[in-house]
Parts: C-alpha cells; structure tokens; sequence
C-alpha cells in the first residue's frame, strides 16, 4: 500500500466532536502553541443545541452545523457530526487543513478518513487502510497472528454448522468464551457464553 506523506505544516485544524473531547482539544492545543512556538487555529464544529456551549466559544473559529440530526444526501437520518459529504463541504469551506476527531462520531470511520485522505485534509488519528484492516476483528486477528502475538483460542463458525457442531467447537475451546461481531467496535456486539 502507498501512504501519502502527512503534511506537518498544518494549522487549521478542525474538532470534530463536542463537550468534554473537545475541551480537552482545545487546552491541548494551547499547551502545544506554547511549548512549541506556533500558532494553531482550532475550529471547533457545533450543532443548535450546543451554541451556547462554552467550548464552542473557546475556539479560533467556529462551524454551525445546524440540528443535531439531519437526513444526508441518502435520505438516512444522521447526526449531524457523521454526515459525510455535508462535514466535508463545510471543513473544505473553513479552509481546515487537518481533523481531530475525539472518540466515538467518525473516529473510527474508515470511509470517511479516505475522503479525508482524497481531499488533502490531515486525520488526526490512523490513515485509512490501518483502519480498515484493524476495524475488521477478523482481519486484525489474522494480521496478531503474522506477528506471532500470544492469543486466546478463537473460531469462526460456519453458519451452516448445526447447533450440536457449533456447541463441540465451542466445547474444544472452553467457556466461559467470548462471541464478537467482527465488524462491532466499542464493546457493541459483544457477548459472554458461559454455558453450551
């Protein structure tokens, strides 16, 4: 895979969260102008509700994005932090030249990294493809193992096994275990087994 190189002159760097993630952007950021000498210009994005909020005020600029949900260009309705093409449009606007996402909204949104990418806009956090690769559990179990990192004993079970073939699989494996979504993050999708 070819990286593009990270652009390290950045100053306009757009916060992509809200309340505490953003406070805590913010005070860092400060921190950072003064040990380093530079001048960043955080531009922190808010919905209606959080106009008043005082980390909205707290930034070199701010980007009203209106309700806290809206309906994107799909018809899907979204919050207002994960819509795609209208965050990009406005980050694109404000002339940001870098994203700090947080946790939780796009901070773990691959696909939306990669437009980021595309645009020439820094993401603060993993490229795209390490993401992709790492958001899968599969996929980053396969990679733990290349690397041969210790791991607990896992399968992946065959949809078409009959209960009493899943239970004996399991069964080699020992309980109390484990089953994970692969493509769940944040504990979403998680489910402790302790009997067959």
């Amino acid at each position: 895979m070819v990286m593009n190189p990270v652009r390290k002159d950045f100053r306009r760097i757009a916060i992509l969260n809200r309340g505490e993630a953003a406070l805590r952007f913010l005070r860092a950021a400060r921190e950072y102008e003064h040990a380093r000498g530079v001048k960043l210009e955080p531009v922190v994005l808010y919905t209606d509700e959080d106009a008043s909020a005082p980390w909205v005020r707290l930034g070199d600029d701010a980007i009203a994005l209106g309700p806290a949900m809206r309906v994107n260009a799909a018809g899907l309705r979204v919050s207002a932090y994960t819509d795609h093409d209208f965050i990009l449009e406005q980050l694109q606007r404000a002339k940001c030249e870098a994203v700090w996402p947080g946790w939780g909204f796009v901070s773990e949104d691959a696909v939306f990294v990669a437009r980021l990418e595309a645009a020439g806009i820094v993401f603060l956090g993993p490229p795209s493809g390490a993401m992709k690769r790492l958001g899968d559990k599969i996929e980053a179990r396969h990679l733990a193992i290349t690397t041969d990192m210790p791991l607990a004993p896992w399968l992946i079970p065959n949809p078409d096994d009959a209960p009493e073939v899943l239970a004996a699989k399991a069964a080699s494996i020992g309980y109390p275990m484990m089953v994970k979504a692969s493509g769940a993050g944040g504990g979403r999708g998680i489910r402790r087994v302790d009997v067959p």
